[in-house]
C-alpha cells in the first residue's frame, strides 16, 4: 500500500510539477499508483525471501491431520471413506495426486486471470473511454456499499 500511494503521490509531482486534489484525480497517477500497488508485492517477496530465507519444509503439508472431538467414535478412515467422492484423491503420497492438483492448479490460474481481467480492464475501460463522469444518484449506492 506503501508503495501505490508513494507512486501515485511521486508520479503526480512528476507529472503536473505539484500535489493536489485536482492532479492527484488525474487519470495517469491513479493507474500508476494501483499498478504499482497490484505488482509490488511480488518483487518484496522475493528479495525478503533472498535476504532472510525461512527453508520451509514443503513435505509437513503431507503430515496434516484432522482433528476431530472426542464425543465421535468413528476412526478417520472411515470418515474419510464416508466423505470421499469417486475419483477424489485425498493422499498428498499418491501417484494420482500430482495430476489432481495440476488441474486444479489450472483452474484457479484461469479464474485468477478471468477475474483480474474482467474486474481491472474490462469493466473500467469503457467507464474510462466514454469519459463517464459518476453522478451523485450513481455514486452513493457504490459508496454506501463501500462503507459497509
Amino acid at each position: 500500500m506503501v508503495t501505490g500511494v508513494a507512486v501515485w503521490l511521486g508520479s503526480a509531482h512528476v507529472l503536473y510539477g505539484t500535489v493536489t486534489i485536482a492532479t492527484t484525480g488525474n487519470v495517469l497517477p491513479c493507474v500508476y499508483g494501483t499498478v504499482a500497488s497490484a505488482f509490488s508485492p511480488l518483487p518484496y517477496s522475493l528479495i525478503i525471501t533472498f535476504i532472510k530465507p525461512q527453508n520451509f519444509d514443503w513435505a509437513d503439508f503431507s503430515k496434516t491431520k484432522l482433528s476431530f472431538d472426542e464425543d465421535n467414535k468413528s476412526s478417520i478412515t472411515d470418515i474419510k471413506k464416508k466423505n470421499t467422492f469417486e475419483g477424489e484423491v485425498n493422499n498428498p503420497l499418491d501417484p494420482r495426486y500430482k495430476s489432481f492438483m495440476k488441474r486444479w492448479a489450472n483452474i484457479a490460474a484461469f479464474w485468477s486471470a478471468a477475474t483480474f481481467l474482467g474486474h481491472w480492464v474490462l469493466w473500467p475501460l469503457p467507464i474510462y473511454a466514454s469519459r463517464y463522469v459518476f453522478s451523485k444518484p450513481v455514486s452513493s449506492p457504490f459508496f454506501t456499499c463501500a462503507s459497509t
